[in-house]
């Protein structure tokens, strides 16, 4: 897909990155600071988005106040309602708690023993987006909610499994959310590419490898099906299954 040019020509558009590869208290989630660093770098210059429309946030700098504030204070400030179409990253580790049945982003800063009160509620999250009354918001998690780290070994070596008792609650139809893996798999990270597996693969395809019909054009049903190839593909090289994941609608474009 080719540069969109100026951002004059550019859609009303806001970009959130997170990525979080280094944490205060857990074992690194692997290249995420990366897949950051390279989804930023389509957005702004694949896409044309202007450098302000976008903000990342990056190892200790992706706090829970960082973050927190992004979706507060900075999001709603770029947000034209029924206009800006608002696109986020996260790339880190992901928990889902055994109390509340919750699932959790977790901040550089996060204590795994206070998820509720340290790290970021997906549900809260959503809430907030949901009053931006955006145009669209279209959401990428290379995270799981395992309890596992990116080479698969467990972010507490003395956890316990973690249990699935959530169940998916539907999205507001302005909103899409594609992720790295099911529920019970991991988000794996490669060595080759220096990056999580899902995100290696998510750039590639927004970039145009996706486009399946050569329209120019990536659909949400075109991205999955891509990704859900080649990316389960690699995992079993790493002797792993990892499927990702569309909630939305499969004929939306990714790009307005």
């Amino acid at each position: 897909m080719k540069p969109r040019g100026n951002s004059m020509t550019t859609p009303d558009m806001a970009v959130l990155i997170i990525g979080i590869e280094t944490y205060q208290g857990l074992n690194k989630a692997l290249y995420a600071a990366n897949d950051a660093n390279l989804f930023h770098d389509l957005m702004r210059d694949g896409m044309g988005v202007p450098p302000e429309n976008i903000k990342l946030l990056s190892n200790h700098k992706a706090t829970r106040s960082d973050i927190l504030s992004a979706l507060k204070f900075w999001l709603p400030a770029q947000v034209k309602a029924g206009k800006t179409h608002v696109y986020i990253l996260f790339s880190g580790h992901g928990l889902t708690s055994d109390e509340d049945a919750q699932k959790y982003w977790l901040p550089f800063d996060v204590n795994k023993e206070l998820l509720a009160e340290t790290a970021v509620s997906e549900k809260w999250a959503l809430a907030e987006l949901q009053k931006l009354q955006a145009k669209s918001i279209t959401i990428f998690l290379d995270s799981c909610y395992s309890g596992l780290a990116r080479k698969g070994e467990s972010l507490d070596p003395q956890a316990r499994g973690i249990q699935f008792k959530s169940a998916l609650t539907p999205l507001p139809s302005n909103v899409t959310m594609v992720s790295a893996s099911a529920a019970n798999q991991t988000a794996l990270a490669s060595d080759d590419f220096k990056q999580g597996i899902f995100s290696y693969f998510l750039v590639r395809g927004l970039a145009g490898q996706a486009d399946t019909d050569g329209n120019q054009r990536v659909t949400q049903g075109e991205l999955i099906d891509y990704l859900s190839q080649r990316v389960d593909k690699k995992a079993m090289s790493m002797n792993r299954r990892q499927q990702p994941q569309l909630m939305g609608d499969r004929q939306r474009a990714v790009f307005p």
